[in-house]
C-alpha cells in the first residue's frame, strides 16, 4: 500500500511528462498506437481530460493526427 501512495504521489507531483501505456503488435509484427494505462496528472490537464477518460485511448484518439504521428515515432524509438 505504501508503494501505491508513493507512486501517486509521484505521478501527481514531478514536472515531468509520464504516459504510460500498452502496446501491442499487428500480426505483422508492427506496432499499433499504446492504449494509456496512467498519465501524470499535468498530461491529463494539458488535454483538458480527466484521468478516466484518457484511460484506453490512444495518441490518435486525444490528439491532432500530426501530433499523435510524432508521439508515436517518439515512443517507437
Amino acid at each position: 500500500m505504501q508503494e501505491l501512495l508513493i507512486f501517486n504521489s509521484f505521478m501527481n507531483n514531478t514536472s515531468d511528462s509520464i504516459v504510460i501505456k500498452e502496446y501491442f503488435a499487428t500480426e505483422q509484427g508492427q506496432f499499433t498506437g499504446g492504449n494509456n494505462c496512467l498519465c501524470q496528472c499535468r498530461q491529463s490537464t494539458a488535454l483538458c481530460l480527466n484521468m478516466e477518460s484518457i484511460r484506453g485511448h490512444t495518441d490518435f484518439d486525444l490528439m491532432p493526427r500530426e501530433q499523435a504521428e510524432k508521439a508515436l515515432q517518439d515512443d517507437l524509438w
